[in-house]
């Protein structure tokens, strides 16, 4: 095995407090932070913190040919590992623990075996608006009818260019697949674990939302719920969106109180669970950053 990067993942009590800490005492630079997971880097070195209970550290390890040492694993008798699955940014990666319970998460970065991520995909989650141009230009068929997995929703691996942009896009990027002729509806919905651009990024990019509706996209009850618009949620049905998640659901995920505070008022199910996770509105909830704690009470206590 050729280890690339051995990489720390410490359990923390408050994420914020830590990235605080790590930040303003020892000088880490930190390169991404969300509610429960941030990661941080000084020196080339780098350290993750997560909000987690159960266990203590977790290892990950970056290799160079996750396949070959997932099948020498799983030759040995005794050793208990995961399947091999794809993560985030396209790489793919195992969980392992050492006879003490140590976590050990094997992961090999791009470009992962197996994925094949169109060009396309990749600019756009790079946010690299000139090779998005470059695509356009070269063959606009091609580059608006790409179709592949996306990372971090891997349950389908026919993911088009135009949720891609949804998720993951700029402005500019969706204004130039827009402008070369993408549907900004998503098309056709072949079943109801499909997501639709505007549930897409209500839920992930909301910056893009009223984009899509300028193009046309009609505002349902899912997205009025994800984006906190109790105006027009007030005369929409409530029924469900993408991925047979219900309002409640985009609402909790997205921590809109207030939305979730009204949909529990006029009857909506908190137990109900979406078709693409099997998840029920207080798992969406762990979305919701600062308010998911007022989120879950509100879920809690309609039980």
């Amino acid at each position: 095995m050729h280890l690339r990067r051995l990489i720390p993942e410490i359990p923390v009590a408050n994420v914020a407090r830590s990235v605080s800490f790590y930040r303003d005492h020892l000088g880490f630079d930190v390169l991404h932070e969300e509610a429960e997971f941030a990661m941080l880097e000084l020196d080339e070195q780098r350290l993750d913190v997560c909000q987690r209970d159960g266990y203590g550290v977790k290892l990950w390890l970056v290799v160079s040919d996750i396949k070959r040492l997932h099948e020498r694993l799983s030759a040995l008798d005794g050793v208990v590992l995961s399947d091999i699955v794809p993560r985030r940014y396209w790489v793919w990666e195992f969980e392992i623990a050492d006879p003490d319970g140590t976590r050990l998460m094997i992961v090999q970065p791009p470009p992962a075996p197996g994925l094949d991520i169109p060009e396309i995909f990749e600019a756009i989650v790079e946010a690299d608006e000139d090779a998005v141009a470059e695509a356009l230009a070269k063959d606009r068929a091609a580059a608006l009818g790409a179709v592949g997995p996306y990372w971090g929703w891997i349950q389908r691996a026919d993911w088009t260019t135009i949720q891609v942009v949804a998720g993951a896009g700029t402005a500019y990027i969706l204004e130039m697949v827009l402008e070369a002729g993408a549907d900004p509806t998503g098309g056709e919905r072949p079943d109801e674990t499909w997501w639709s651009p505007i549930h897409f990024a209500a839920l992930r990019n909301p910056e893009l939302v009223e984009r899509l509706i300028a193009a046309g996209v009609e505002v349902d009850a899912c997205t009025a719920a994800a984006m906190g618009w109790l105006e027009q949620l007030t005369g929409l049905p409530l029924q469900k969106g993408s991925g047979g998640a219900t309002p409640l659901h985009f609402a909790a995920g997205r921590g809109q109180v207030a939305a979730v505070e009204w949909l529990l008022e006029h009857g909506a199910d908190s137990t109900a669970r979406d078709a693409y996770y099997g998840m029920t509105p207080s798992a969406w909830s762990r979305w919701a950053g600062a308010q998911r704690a007022a989120v879950s009470a509100l879920l809690e206590a309609s039980r």
